[in-house]
């Protein structure tokens, strides 16, 4: 359903395929008893967390440390999947709607039949990696360090999956942090990102290049001259 308005469609009906997805779905699903609503109609419209709920509250420094993380993590998630719907719909995300949330909304959500949420969010992640690979276009990978960045990335993020014993060894701590592959990537890429391009920040925006890069630049203007 979704590759087929997303096929057929035109102008913002093409954009909401993933909406329509959903509600075909879950109106095939509806007749079979797939589809439970009963939490959602018992849901409240605004919900309000208990305080010390897993009782009275700790602070260990790693924990600390690596919730810090995690959260960060999350934001970055969060955003990114925000980014892919306003790139579906073709609207531009503000402020605003980063910070709307309702926990009826939650439940109704909850209620879907798991094969439609499952289709839905396999586009969904699909489409936020595919925005992250648009972003990385814009990147100067020509005589800069990225390339080696994004590799090293690449290598960190994917070891926690291949070798899940990988960090079995060292303190608990910090094998919460390294053994999420998103945790693991993100810090590593703050810290090569600022060992290699925080000293200038011409060099962020991809401005200036090895001299080798331009090098053959200026032997490729003269050749074209001649």
């Amino acid at each position: 359903m979704i590759l087929l308005v997303a096929r057929f469609g035109r102008g913002f009906l093409a954009q909401t395929g993933v909406l329509l997805g959903l509600l075909a779905g879950t109106a095939v699903a509806v007749p079979l008893g797939l589809a439970d609503f009963s939490a959602a109609r018992a849901a409240d419209w605004i919900g309000l967390s208990a305080p010390f709920h897993f009782g009275a509250p700790e602070f260990p420094a790693v924990a600390v440390l690596s919730m810090c993380v995690v959260m960060l993590v999350l934001f970055a998630e969060s955003t990114a999947d925000l980014i892919a719907v306003a790139e579906l719909t073709g609207r531009r995300l503000t402020t605003a709607d980063m910070a709307r949330g309702l926990a009826k909304l939650g439940a109704w959500v909850a209620g879907l039949p798991q094969p439609v949420v499952g289709a839905a969010g396999l586009v969904m992640s699909a489409t936020v990696a595919a925005v992250g690979v648009s972003t990385l276009r814009e990147v100067d990978f020509d005589g800069t360090h990225n390339l080696l960045i994004a590799a090293v990335l690449i290598g960190v993020g994917m070891a926690p999956e291949m070798a899940p014993d990988l960090y079995s060894r060292v303190p608990e701590g910090i094998g919460i942090v390294l053994g999420s592959p998103v945790t693991s990537a993100t810090l590593l890429a703050f810290c090569l990102n600022l060992a290699f391009n925080g000293g200038n920040p011409r060099r962020d925006a991809g401005l200036v290049r090895a001299p080798a890069a331009e090098g053959k630049r200026e032997a490729l203007a003269g050749r074209t001259r001649v």
